[in-house]
């Protein structure tokens, strides 16, 4: 299931981890589309957990080959409006929308 704000499309069932610091904080790529402006690619996100909070940064965007995406302004608050979404209603981790490893990271985050 893919997560859909301000024109841009989050799709997290396709999130994977790519790395975890067992401190809460742990990257993803995912893939991302502004359907506005025909802008897609990958993602790589921070993203921080914790029972009291969540916090997801686009750290970088790439397009299918692996050429960086630097996306006009307009995308990025767009981008970062769906990103503070994501965080502001505990996506992450939702157990309908991603995948196991990424629910089973963020479960060991919030139960600490």
């Amino acid at each position: 299931m893919s997560l859909k704000k301000d024109g841009c499309i989050v799709k997290c069932e396709h999130c994977q981890c790519v790395s975890n610091d067992g401190s809460g904080g742990f990257d993803v790529k995912v893939p991302i589309c502004s359907d506005k402006d025909g802008i897609s690619g990958t993602a790589r996100l921070h993203c921080v957990v914790s029972p009291e909070h969540h916090q997801v940064e686009l750290m970088d965007w790439e397009d299918d080959e692996n050429h960086p995406i630097l996306p006009p302004n307009s995308v990025r608050q767009r981008l970062s409006s769906a990103l503070n979404f994501v965080a502001d209603h505990r996506v992450c981790g939702n157990q309908k929308i991603c995948p196991l490893e990424i629910i089973q990271i963020v479960e060991k985050q919030t139960d600490q």
